[in-house]
């Protein structure tokens, strides 16, 4: 019914649908009638792409692995163009610092699982890490600090205003003398209260939307050393 209304309006339609029930059927109509007659066609759509969610194509980010502070630049910079799930980074080592050099992305294990060193306990750590955030990375990306390469502070925030979540993400590196930085996260309700919860010590804390805002102190004691935080608007269902 949409595409014979489309099909036989002059001005124009406004299609609104639940998700999975064909939206995109009438785009693709409406574009394959564009290339035929030869008309121009403009395709809009939000960082968050449904589409291209669903088909989920994956990037590798570049041919150059497993380098911490390369890996935190190459997704730093990518996050500002494409959803995150669709970028490929790999990581070979289990300490933190590396593995979330790589985590926003669609992670790329290159573990030696049946080594006799191979230590399946952290392993199955971090890989609760990135279950817990992976959803967050088709959302909003925002730089809490200026890019910097290989030395200093780097940091972003993924955010999901349809969830009220996201996470924060923090890197110290070398040549950071600072102990300590102070980070103003984007997207939140001023008058919500949030839930921080820390993905290492598991530690929790309470903040407003408006403090956050305002600006959120992020301690790290060790060079190289790295912060994961979780942070939910309270009332809200967790994502499963």
């Amino acid at each position: 019914e949409a595409m014979y209304a489309w099909a036989a309006c002059e001005h124009g339609l406004l299609l609104s649908a639940p998700t999975g029930t064909g939206k995109t059927l009438v785009a693709e109509a409406a574009v394959y009638e564009g290339l035929r007659t030869g008309k121009g066609v403009y395709y809009s759509t939000p960082r968050i792409d449904l589409e291209t969610v669903k088909r989920f194509h994956l990037h590798q980010k570049a041919d150059y692995w497993f380098h911490d502070e390369v890996d935190q630049q190459s997704l730093y910079a990518l996050s500002q163009y494409l959803p995150n799930g669709i970028l490929v980074s790999h990581v070979d080592r289990l300490d933190e610092y590396s593995f979330r050099s790589s985590l926003p992305s669609s992670l790329c294990l290159g573990w030696i699982a049946d080594g006799q060193a191979f230590d399946l306990t952290k392993a199955k750590q971090l890989t609760e890490q990135y279950r817990v955030v992976r959803h967050l990375l088709i959302g909003e990306w925002y730089p809490l600090t200026p890019f910097r390469a290989r030395q200093g502070w780097l940091g972003s925030q993924y955010h999901r205003n349809d969830l009220g979540e996201g996470m924060i993400l923090v890197f110290r590196r070398e040549g950071s003398p600072e102990t300590s930085i102070r980070v103003r996260l984007r997207g939140l309700e001023n008058s919500a209260v949030y839930e921080l919860r820390d993905q290492s010590g598991g530690s929790v804390i309470e903040r407003s939307g408006a403090s956050l805002t305002s600006g959120l102190e992020i301690a790290i004691p060790n060079v190289p050393g790295s912060t994961l935080l979780v942070y939910r608007r309270k009332g809200q269902s967790p994502q499963q």
